[in-house]
């Protein structure tokens, strides 16, 4: 088999293609010809017999032997990292890359602080996070793609080792208007029946409790609107655009002015425990391990806040 000099993996070359959809798109991405992107997969194609792609369709698709290279692929990469990790932790380096999956509200929540800590101490490890919807994060570890994550319990595989960071509480935010001044927690959801509504995006675990409760109570407030960021909720709640569903770990970690009222719901709505998690089948780096002293200690070290409204205290 002849060897093929590249500064990108056959990975690379290959998730650019069908994540673009046509190989003009994909050199394109990759700053090369497109000629030249036709000519390394042909290469690969001839040096294995096999074809990898659907060429006659659009967007382009892998042919069953193009998934199975490139299955095969990540995992020989994956192996590749793990030695690579395992001879510099022998070697007693600090250096290196680690790659956490994680959503933009975990960051900001949890990671930020703990991670500004670790960094300060190890300015020589690269810390890289990948944004990850959570019920993804324990496949993403397993196939390699990345060493750590942060989920809830509810979306664990078996294959995942964890240690708990926090125990995570559903608020409802309202504007800080006269109306909810001296509404006392917990609130009867019901009551929000006429109130527009500011969620996150479809696919986020906070999207879907708004609709639980809807359904639950059977009231279905409007939406004014979506958004991708669980700060920008709270900005907007704060400026009295509608109410919003938050995490308490939001509301400890950032400040807004005029500061929302802040109700617990009843009992049963969603609180979730939030972990770290990794391959317990894969070696671990000393960086990562290390990473998860700092984000345990942190968490552990570092008390719930009372959330006040006036007098009240949820």
């Amino acid at each position: 088999m002849s060897y093929r000099k590249r500064s990108k993996s056959d990975v690379d070359y290959i998730n650019a293609i069908l994540k673009e959809g046509t190989f003009r798109k994909a050199a394109d991405s990759l700053y090369i010809s497109q000629p030249a992107l036709s000519q390394y997969i042909e290469r690969i194609e001839n040096e294995f017999g096999i074809q990898l792609f659907n060429r006659n369709v659009k967007p382009v698709t892998l042919t069953e032997e193009g998934r199975i290279f490139l299955e095969t692929e990540k995992k020989i990469e994956s192996l590749r990292r793990v030695r690579k990790t395992y001879f510099e932790n022998l070697n007693n380096l600090e250096t290196g890359k680690i790659r956490i999956g994680t959503n933009q509200c975990r960051t900001v929540t949890l990671l930020a602080e703990p991670i500004r800590n670790f960094v300060k101490d190890f300015p020589n490890i690269q810390i890289e996070l990948i944004e990850t919807p959570a019920p993804e994060i324990s496949k993403k570890i397993l196939n390699g793609d990345i060493e750590l994550g942060i989920t809830l319990d509810t979306f664990m595989l078996p294959d995942v080792d964890s240690r708990l960071l926090k125990r995570e509480k559903l608020l409802l935010a309202t504007p800080q208007e006269e109306k909810w001044k001296n509404l006392a927690s917990p609130v009867d959801f019901s009551l929000f029946e006429h109130e527009y509504f500011i969620l996150l995006n479809r696919g986020v675990m906070l999207h879907d409790a708004f609709y639980e409760l809807c359904e639950k109570h059977k009231v279905f407030p409007k939406v004014l609107l979506e958004t991708e960021s669980i700060t920008t909720v709270l900005e907007l709640v704060s400026m009295g655009l509608g109410c919003g569903l938050v995490p308490n770990t939001l509301i400890e970690m950032h400040k807004v002015v005029p500061r929302p009222f802040f109700f617990s719901l009843d009992p049963d709505v969603i609180s979730n425990n939030v972990h770290v998690v990794w391959n317990k089948h894969q070696y671990l780096s000393k960086g990562a391990r290390k990473i998860i002293d700092y984000l345990v200690e942190y968490h552990q070290n570092t008390p719930s806040m009372s959330i006040m409204n006036s007098e009240n205290e949820i």
